[in-house]
C-alpha cells in the first residue's frame, strides 16, 4: 500500500503537527507492513525446517528398510550355504557307506 507524503509546512505549529500526524502514520503503516512481513517470513521458515525434518526421517527410514532387507538377505544366504553344505556331506556320506558295502559284499 503507497501513499503520497503531503506538502508539508513546519514554520506554524499548526504545520507542524500536521506533519508530524504524517509521519506517525507513515511509520504506523511501516511497522504494519513490517509484521505482515516478519509474520510471513516466520511462517516460511518454520516450513522450510519442517520440511527439512521430514526429508530427514525420511532418508533414516530408507536406510534402516534397506539395512533391515540386507541382514535379511545375508541370514538367508548363510541358511541357503548351510543348508547346502550340510546336503553335500549327506550325499558324500550316503556314497561313502554305499562304497563300504559294495567292498564287503565284493
Amino acid at each position: 500500500m503507497r501513499t503520497a507524503i503531503p506538502n508539508v509546512d513546519v514554520i506554524t505549529q499548526a504545520g507542524r503537527d500536521t506533519a508530524l500526524s504524517s509521519i506517525d502514520s507513515g511509520l504506523s503503516v511501516i511497522a504494519d507492513t513490517r509484521t505482515t512481513i516478519g509474520a510471513a517470513q516466520n511462517a516460511l521458515i518454520s516450513a522450510i525446517k519442517n520440511t527439512s525434518v521430514s526429508q530427514i526421517n525420511a532418508a533414516a527410514a530408507a536406510s534402516q528398510l534397506k539395512d533391515v532387507d540386507f541382514a535379511q538377505e545375508s541370514a538367508n544366504f548363510s541358511r541357503q550355504n548351510i543348508l547346502a553344505q550340510t546336503g553335500a556331506f549327506t550325499q558324500a556320506q550316503a556314497n561313502s557307506r554305499n562304497s563300504n558295502i559294495a567292498s564287503l559284499l565284493g
